[in-house]
């Protein structure tokens, strides 16, 4: 009985299979398709974000550094003749803010901005160039 219905089932999934592959698509299809899928693209939408993230970096240069640190040590001494247990702790706290750097830092924020800039024209270079090539092979498939 169970070969019966593979044997009925197969052909039905191949006729499905075919018919679902001669499907024409859109160009708006395609253009869709290619915006999720194109590995160019996704390089390129990867390198605005690295390029964001630089900047929000450089950005965080201007705001200053905290740090804290704390150490605790415990003895415990039973054969003495004194306290049997010590507790020693330190805590430290440091700040530091750099009021003067000849510009440096400027420069690295207006950079990361250009670059963000950048990356950003790219993309959209890529994407014009992509729908470009997509419509030119769209209009012979169309054509032909």
């Amino acid at each position: 009985m169970n070969h019966r219905i593979i044997r009925l089932c197969i052909p039905t999934l191949i006729a499905w299979s075919i018919s679902a592959a001669a499907e024409e698509w859109t160009f708006r299809q395609c253009v869709d398709y290619a915006r999720t899928n194109n590995i160019s693209l996704q390089q390129s939408r990867l390198v605005g974000e690295t390029a964001g993230l630089s900047l929000e970096e450089a950005k965080a240069q201007w705001e200053p550094t905290l740090d804290f640190t704390t150490r605790h040590t415990v003895g415990n001494s039973p054969w003495s003749e004194s306290d049997k247990n010590t507790y020693n702790g330190t805590i430290g706290f440091n700040a530091a803010w750099t009021a003067y750097d000849g510009g440096a830092r400027s420069a690295q924020i207006k950079r990361s901005r250009l670059d963000t800039q950048i990356a950003a024209l790219e993309t959209d270079d890529v994407m014009r160039t992509l729908e470009t090539d997509l419509l030119r092979a769209y209009l012979n498939r169309a054509g032909a």
